[in-house]
């Protein structure tokens, strides 16, 4: 996907946001799936265990966006103090005691 911002092409990508993810719903979907890996030869099983994997993390794991402009120190607390920020700001609060 290309997102056309300001002048500027920025290509996003997709990648698995693994703190956010629902590992008790992983374990479950593979443990439920794993029966089918036992048949055939080594390449079907390994093919099999793949899949089983695949399907287990798009159930469980969400994805996140993933640009060139990702800051990876920014947490949601971070995010919701600059949030903060700019309402004091828009609202004219510049004093010391509104920042706190």
């Amino acid at each position: 996907m290309e997102v056309q911002r300001e002048g500027r092409k920025e290509v996003v990508t997709r990648s698995w946001a693994w703190k956010r993810a629902n590992w008790e719903l992983f374990e479950v979907g593979v443990t439920e799936n794993c029966h089918r890996i036992i048949e055939g030869s080594l390449k079907e099983m390994e093919t099999v265990f793949r899949e089983v994997v695949l399907e287990a993390a798009k159930r469980s794991i969400p994805l996140k966006r993933v640009s060139v402009n990702n800051r990876p120190f920014w947490t949601e607390e971070l995010g919701k103090l600059a949030k903060r920020k700019s309402g004091l700001r828009a609202t004219g609060a510049f004093g010391i005691k509104e920042w706190k």
